[in-house]
């Protein structure tokens, strides 16, 4: 029979309590899926028996950490998901960023997937137009893809797409110079994107895009948690005071610690 469940990296406490509040909001939607962690060889005791209460399995292993751009004071510790290929324990796994919020059937149909990999390239921005953003890197306009959902099984294309993320993530002062961008911090978004768009060059089939956009919450939002659900809102000079309840929502909370002050 062949194995499936979600794959994340949970490493630093801050983190770790996201994994703890994804898991929870998955649990409401499929109390059966299978789900891992991959954890610091220092991480809370109290945090993993959480996880493991729920049914997770934790895969220890340490990375570095960097600092963030729009928040300083969380933890960062990123690094480290190009080796998902070789610490899954699933024959078909949904690779997802810890602060990528599961409350829907969604997300989770691309486990039911008959392609080698899927990855997402579509997100809109809440308080914002609803533009699906499919933007390039540099001047040879690769096409963005976006790390926080990564379907791979285990065949061999599977393991030449995380090869090459691995090859991209080491070189990738030389990557930027050769593909005209900059940016300070090293991204998984772009290193997944020059894996995808070389291994397409190479093999002259495109990576399948999952057909559907992330939602994603910036920054400058602010939750509440209420009896009716997670509330996110926001207030920007263009556009009013904006309030939306994010239950039966998937989402991808790009302030962490915002979130998880008003759990």
């Amino acid at each position: 029979m062949i194995s499936k469940g979600i794959l994340a990296f949970a490493q630093g406490n801050t983190f770790l309590k996201l994994a703890v509040y994804q898991l929870t909001q998955l649990r409401l939607v499929d109390k059966d899926i299978g789900a891992a962690y991959v954890v610091s060889s220092d991480a809370d005791r109290d945090l993993l028996a959480k996880l493991t209460a729920m049914g997770a399995e934790i895969i220890v292993a340490d990375s570095l950490s960097q600092p963030r751009n729009y928040d300083v004071s969380g933890e960062w510790k990123n690094l480290g998901r190009e080796t998902a290929f070789e610490l899954s324990p699933w024959d078909n796994t949904l690779l997802v960023d810890v602060d990528y919020v599961i409350q829907s059937k969604a997300s989770l149909q691309l486990l039911d997937c008959k392609l080698p990999q899927v990855c997402g390239r579509w997100h809109h921005i809440f308080n914002q137009d609803f533009v699906l953003d499919s933007g390039t890197i540099g001047r040879h306009g690769i096409p963005m893809l976006w790390a926080t959902l990564v379907w791979f099984d285990r065949g061999s294309r599977s393991e030449q797409l995380f090869t090459k993320w691995r090859e991209a993530l080491k070189y990738m002062k030389w990557k930027q110079e050769h593909y005209g961008f900059y940016s300070s911090l090293v991204r998984n978004d772009y290193a997944l994107s020059i894996a995808a768009h070389e291994l397409a060059q190479e093999s002259g089939t495109a990576i399948p895009v999952a057909p559907y956009s992330q939602h994603a919450i910036p920054p400058w939002c602010t939750y509440e948690q209420t009896d009716e659900g997670l509330l996110v809102s926001s207030t920007t000079v263009e556009r009013p005071a904006q309030v939306v309840n994010l239950a039966g929502i998937d989402f991808h909370a790009l302030n962490k610690t915002n979130l998880l002050e008003a759990l």
